[in-house]
């Protein structure tokens, strides 16, 4: 296993794995693991099917790879690269802080890549200098509860800044009167990605009116917003695949990923 052309499918015009976009990697260096137990994990059964001889990363236990640390700098072709994103980097359970600064300092041993990295724990990113300006930190918010919980936290961090809404379990205000002044005016958030669970009949999954009221919300803060996937008519759609993207509804066919490359 090596640091492959991902698979998740944030793609569009710029970036994609099609012959003349800016590649987009996954780089796992914490392999298969978490701790939060989330019911729709999609790491977890591919855990299982793709742990490679690693009983840690089949039985999904936070751990590391340090094996697969160089992978970055030996990919000499400037990319995108995904971090964990079949685990938690800033996951409770990983010993100390050594396997966190080991990737860290992977990334920074790499700096021709655009890294992206992704967590449901903002309390726990801290930073002994400045984050690249070619790093760009997610966070997790699946209904209004967790946005409640994690945006007052995730928005103070320094560098650049995006929320993961997918899968989207309900109806999320970013942009009312408490928080819309808040969230526009902070330059280092980059943007949104948002889509439905790909579970049928999945919390949210019922309409469209969540994932279209936080399309118009970032539009209203100035905020780049991307529909990742959706559940429409009876199907599933990915915004990867340009034949289902055309059936997505006019207003949703929006893809404007909030990274960028240098």
């Amino acid at each position: 296993m090596s640091m492959n052309k991902s698979k998740i499918g944030y793609t569009n015009d710029q970036y994609g794995n099609e012959p003349g976009k800016v590649p987009v990697y996954g780089w796992n260096p914490g392999g298969f693991g978490c701790t939060g137990g989330c019911k729709c994990c999609w790491a977890r059964p591919l855990g299982k099917r793709q742990a490679h001889n690693c009983e840690k990363c089949a039985n999904f236990e936070v751990h590391i790879h340090p094996e697969r640390l160089p992978w970055p700098a030996k990919k000499k072709k400037p990319g995108v690269v995904l971090v964990n994103f079949t685990c938690e980097t800033w996951d409770p359970a990983r010993s100390g802080m050594l396997e966190r600064d080991a990737m860290l300092e992977a990334a920074h041993q790499a700096p021709h890549h655009t890294y992206v990295w992704l967590t449901q724990h903002p309390e726990r990113i801290k930073w002994l200098t400045p984050a690249p300006p070619n790093w760009y930190f997610g966070c997790t918010i699946r209904t209004q509860a967790e946005a409640d919980e994690r945006l007052p936290i995730f928005l103070d961090i320094p560098g650049n800044l995006w929320l993961s809404m997918e899968p989207l379990w309900g109806a999320i205000a970013v942009n009312d009167e408490q928080a819309g002044a808040r969230l526009a005016s902070y330059g280092n958030l980059k943007g949104i990605i948002v889509g439905h669970d790909n579970r049928r009949r999945a919390p949210g999954t019922d309409t469209l009116d969540h994932i279209r009221s936080v399309v118009q919300q970032c539009k209203a803060a100035g905020v780049s917003v991307y529909v990742k996937q959706i559940q429409h008519q009876g199907r599933f759609l990915r915004a990867s695949h340009p034949d289902e993207f055309q059936l997505y509804p006019a207003d949703l066919q929006v893809r404007d990923l909030p990274w960028s490359m240098p």
